[in-house]
């Protein structure tokens, strides 16, 4: 065997390489140099790059470290000419092992690569002063880990592909936390417990209390419903602190007050104002056909029948239409001071049968009528844009509906009082869908789950929870 021996000689390429040399190949400590000027010095073996060496590039950058077959591997530094560092582990050419990589802009990452990327655990700590701890994979934030912000808010929890994403808690300066079910960076479903001590738990878009949610406050005041971009919108339920409740539909965060036993509806004109109670029965006045009579009396007053042929009352409400012992009776309209107008079936002095309600705002019934209150096949639509197309029983959302939200989310199936009770489907325009069993408006018993992300929960799932 021949021994390695100083020797300058030319390779192919036009490379350059003066150092020791054994059977006529690189072996041992060397330097090549390449036609550009770029140069490397240090061990060879069998002709390539092999053990511990430097190069220097001529556009000002420079590796200094272990080399194995003509690659870095091992430990090493890499600096860039616009001052990017690496120094760490490297395998076959990458960054590999344990390592930290220094950006121009600051962003210092410190932890495991897995083929020139940040996979396992590491820690960033990017420009603004923002650091995140935890799992990694392909660069980006993924698995279990935490980020804290300049300002102090912290995020504990999920991660996918660099956003929050699953399960997680975040903390603001100002005390507020989020605890829940997140999705693409977003706070989708959980409990938010405010400075105040206000508790708000449910479901949530862009920020916002949206969906089916229950919120409390110190005082013991407490609502329980469906909610639209953090304002009460469509069916609820508030309990007073003197333990008060009212059920009822909640718009533009006002509750839309009816009786107590009509907690989906406005206020019902017809069943209020429209009827004089006289010995127990309800009239128009005071038992006496008045249907070609020029007045009358009743509870509501003295009445008269205009040139139109309207019965006009002290309060200004308007009825025109055919009576019988002095109630309306058959087809006719009453229209109310407040500009609310009916028009439609009546019996006994009763909207019953077919009829239209519609209120001043818009707001708008359409359909089957049983002693003055919703009864039977109806359509009921807000101003807003909420909308209930189904059964009803004396008053309320009951057997077969479907209902749609100013946001264009849609429930169809059974209800029962209001609620959401037995099987149906929820589709959200953010993407989720839950098609199952409900219980008081909330996911209970067997059901499938879609996230916007596209996970799927199928199991048992329990006020609204997926338990397994």
């Amino acid at each position: 065997m021949a021994l390695a021996k100083l020797e300058v000689i030319n390779l192919d390429g036009g490379l350059k390489y003066q150092g020791k040399l054994l059977n006529g190949l690189p072996h041992g400590h060397g330097k090549i140099t390449w036609p550009n000027g770029d140069f490397y010095e240090g061990n060879f073996k069998g002709g390539k790059r092999h053990g511990y060496g430097k190069r220097i590039n001529m556009d000002g950058s420079e590796y200094t470290g272990d080399y194995y077959e003509d690659k870095p591997h091992g430990r090493g530094l890499y600096i860039w000419k616009d001052g990017e560092r690496y120094e760490g582990d490297w395998a076959d050419g990458k960054f590999h092992g344990k390592g930290i990589k220094t950006l121009p802009d600051g962003t210092v990452f410190d932890g495991d690569w897995e083929e020139g990327r940040p996979v396992g655990q590491g820690m960033c700590k990017y420009p603004d002063g923002a650091k995140y701890t935890g799992s990694w994979l392909n660069g980006q934030p993924h698995g279990v880990g935490v980020k804290i912000l300049p300002d102090g808010t912290k995020y504990t929890g999920d991660w996918l592909d660099g956003k929050a994403n699953g399960q997680g808690v975040k903390v603001l300066p100002n005390g507020t936390v989020y605890d829940g079910l997140w999705d693409d960076g977003k706070f989708m479903q959980g409990r938010c417990n405010y400075p105040d001590k206000k508790v708000y738990e449910g479901q949530w878009l862009d920020g916002k209390p949206h969906g089916v949610g229950i919120k409390s406050w110190p005082d013991g005041r407490k609502y329980d419903g469906q909610w639209n971009q953090g304002k009460p919108v469509g069916q609820g339920r508030k309990i007073y602190p003197d333990g008060r409740a009212k059920d009822g539909y909640w718009e533009d965060n006002r509750f839309i007050e009816g009786e107590s036993n009509n907690p989906m509806m406005r206020p019902d004109p017809i069943a209020n104002k429209s009827i004089a109670k006289t010995n127990n029965s309800n009239t128009m006045g005071n038992n006496k056909n008045t249907s070609a009579a020029g007045g009358g009396e009743g509870m509501l007053g003295k009445f008269y029948v205009d040139d139109e042929g309207y019965v006009q009352f002290p309060d200004g409400s308007k009825y025109k239409g055919p009576l019988k012992n002095g109630n309306p009776e058959g087809v006719g309209v009453i229209v109310y001071p407040d500009g609310s107008r009916y028009e439609g079936d009546w019996k006994a002095g009763n909207s019953h049968g077919f009829g239209i309600l519609i209120f001043p705002d818009g707001s708008k019934y359409e359909g089957s009528w049983n002693k003055g209150k919703y009864h039977g096949k109806g359509i009921y639509q807000t101003s807003s844009g909420a909308k209930y197309d189904g059964d009803w029983q004396l008053g309320k959302y009951h057997g077969i509906g479907t209902f749609v939200w100013p946001d264009g989310s849609v429930y169809k199936g059974e209800w029962r009082n209001c609620r959401e009770n037995g099987r149906g489907k929820f589709t959200g325009v953010n993407g989720t869908t839950y098609e199952g069993e409900w219980q008081d408006g909330k996911y209970n018993g067997k059901g499938k789950l879609i996230t916007p992300d596209g996970k799927m929960f199928v199991g048992l799932f329990k006020n609204g929870k997926y338990i397994n």
